[in-house]
């Protein structure tokens, strides 16, 4: 397997948090319901998400 391309994405958190209080709906349209939740089933917060954002951002780029 050979590499496609290489990408990169930040998320600043505090931008991300307050978009997802203004914008209802926004983590189910993002996110798997999986990836909202910890192993132990409690909530992400909003810095796990927005790493999580910028991951999927970032292959993204790369493909």
């Amino acid at each position: 397997m050979s590499i496609i391309g290489v990408g990169i994405d930040v998320a600043e958190i505090a931008r991300f948090a307050a978009s997802l209080e203004r914008t209802p709906g926004m983590a189910a349209r993002l996110f798997v319901p999986d990836e909202l939740l910890l192993p132990g089933g409690e909530r992400r917060g909003a810095a796990s998400l927005a790493a999580r954002f910028a991951a999927k951002e970032a292959v993204a780029k790369a493909l």
